[in-house]
């Protein structure tokens, strides 16, 4: 399956990537504002993916793109039209390079979205629990937990919304990054798809017990884990 567009976050004035959470629910989920999305492309199987922002210390949700069904974009009242906080969810025009017979070669032409999106939104996400936000990523990506993708990490905590601790996590995760590339790293079983494939699983699921030791909130769920 191809991996989801993923979520960003700013956070004093940088950006980083959600790479994960804690708990049952992700920060934001349309579904909970009785918003249905629909599958946009192979990128965005989901049907929807946001931009968050913390700023003083309030964890607001920033813009949404999501997909949404045709009679809800074209030709609604303006009692049905999708909103989110308050925000008109409406399709949007984007440059983009077409072929052109008539030409005989691709011109830029505006095309009409087949999603929707709001931006400047600002509404506050009330919600409980340690986030990882991530930037740079490895070249090296083998482990499941989430933060193993990326050489920055910062875990942030919140309680009803609000940012009440914030801790860098980089170094942790560069002295494992070490580990694992050092002798001293228990090596995976020689055929990991075939008759290993359980051995793998456990010494997979071993090294990635440890990357969540490092982190105060519990193994934290990457938007992209099935089940």
């Amino acid at each position: 399956m191809t991996q989801q567009i993923q979520d960003v976050i700013t956070l004093e004035n940088d950006q980083y990537v959600l790479a994960g959470w804690d708990g049952a629910e992700s920060p934001f989920d349309p579904q909970r504002f009785d918003l249905e999305p629909q599958m946009i492309s192979t990128a965005c199987w989901r049907g929807w993916h946001s931009a968050l922002r913390i700023h003083n210390r309030c964890l607001t949700l920033d813009s949404l793109h999501i997909g949404l069904p045709e009679d809800l974009l074209t030709d609604v009242s303006p009692e049905r039209a999708p909103k989110i906080f308050g925000k008109p969810l409406k399709r949007y025009e984007y440059r983009c390079q077409v072929y052109c017979d008539d030409v005989g070669g691709w011109v830029d032409r505006l095309q009409l979205s087949s999603e929707a999106r709001a931006t400047s939104i600002g509404g506050a996400i009330l919600w409980d629990g340690h986030l990882l936000l991530g930037s740079g990523s490895r070249p090296f990506a083998i482990l499941a937990h989430p933060a193993w993708y990326y050489q920055t990490i910062i875990e942030c905590e919140f309680v009803r919304g609000v940012l009440v601790g914030q801790w860098d996590r980089s170094s942790d995760c560069q002295r494992i990054a070490e580990w694992f590339d050092s002798d001293a790293c228990p090596k995976p079983p020689d055929d990991p798809f075939g008759s290993d494939r359980q051995q793998f699983k456990n010494w997979e699921r071993g090294l990635d017990a440890l990357m969540g030791a490092f982190f105060r909130g519990v193994y934290c769920k990457s938007q992209n884990e099935e089940g």
